[in-house]
């Protein structure tokens, strides 16, 4: 079932790709969102160093056939990730250690944030899977049917009828 959910990112994509989070960002930071999202749509909760994350991005990139040479940076993953939690898309924090006498990364905790994609709070995969796939079919139909929107304003309710007198005695 995972695996049939990696195949198709690309129906996913109309959850977030109209949002001003998504295309304020640079052309570079949106394909590697398009990655994050799928990982994180399945997982919920990423925890892992940016080394783990740089090697399972391009894993995940060279399924969808594109060719990698090589993973991202450390310092590439770090400042993309800070672009995508400025831009609310993802939250999370990061566990820091000194190595060599410098403040390092040793574990990222990411979630996609919870006001823009309301099913990631759900803890269960297949049902937080199930609502974004709603999500993403009625967002696909908003966008192919605009018309349909005008039809989700409540019908006027006609007058109460003359003559009906309402009595209410308390004892």
């Amino acid at each position: 079932m995972v695996l049939d959910f990696l195949d198709k990112a690309n129906t996913f994509m109309s959850i977030y790709k109209e949002t001003d989070n998504y295309k304020n960002l640079r052309e570079e930071d949106q394909k590697f969102f398009k990655s994050l999202f799928v990982l994180l749509l399945i997982y919920g909760d990423l925890t892992m160093s940016n080394k783990e994350l740089a090697e399972r991005i391009k894993k995940e990139e060279e399924k969808n056939g594109i060719k990698v040479e090589k993973p991202q940076s450390i310092s590439t993953i770090e400042k993309r990730i800070s672009r995508l939690k400025k831009t609310k898309l993802i939250t999370g924090y990061e566990e820091k250690e000194i190595l060599n006498g410098r403040w390092t990364t040793v574990k990222r905790h990411l979630k996609l944030d919870p006001v823009l994609f309301g099913f990631s709070i759900i803890n269960d995969q297949e049902r937080r899977l199930m609502l974004a796939r709603i999500e993403a079919a009625n967002k696909e139909t908003q966008q192919l049917h605009p018309e349909l929107m005008k039809l989700s304003k409540k019908p006027e309710e006609p007058p109460p009828e003359v003559g009906y007198k309402v009595e209410v005695i308390f004892n």
